[in-house]
């Protein structure tokens, strides 16, 4: 398997969890707003890099990583008192962070034939 595809694969499984576990766990509305855009973009970045690895995606992946961490780090601060919550916003913002950075230490030489 490409290192596309895995790092897509990471991605995506970023998206799910941060999806899952917003529909599961959060009850505030704008958390719900902002984690769920933030799941979906994932998943579209990991869905292009599993089936259309190109080199233009890196910087959506950096782009999106970049975000994913602001967000994660602010919902880390955020429920900092919960102890369960803020690790399961660390552990879901070091997903998306190394996701974007394996995307773009690899990415540039990603063309549409890698597969």
């Amino acid at each position: 398997m490409s290192q596309a595809r895995w790092v897509g694969l990471v991605w995506l499984a970023a998206g799910m969890i941060a999806v899952v576990l917003t529909v599961v766990f959060r009850t505030d509305q704008l958390q719900w707003i902002v984690t769920i855009s933030a799941g979906v973009a994932a998943a579209i970045i990991g869905r292009l890099l599993i089936w259309r690895p190109i080199a233009g995606i890196v910087t959506w992946s950096t782009v999106v990583g970049a975000a994913w961490l602001v967000i994660y780090a602010w919902l880390t601060f955020q429920q900092r008192n919960e102890v369960v919550a803020w690790t399961t916003d660390v552990f879901i913002g070091v997903l998306g962070v190394t996701a974007a950075f394996a995307a773009y230490r690899q990415g540039s030489g990603w063309q549409s034939d890698d597969r």
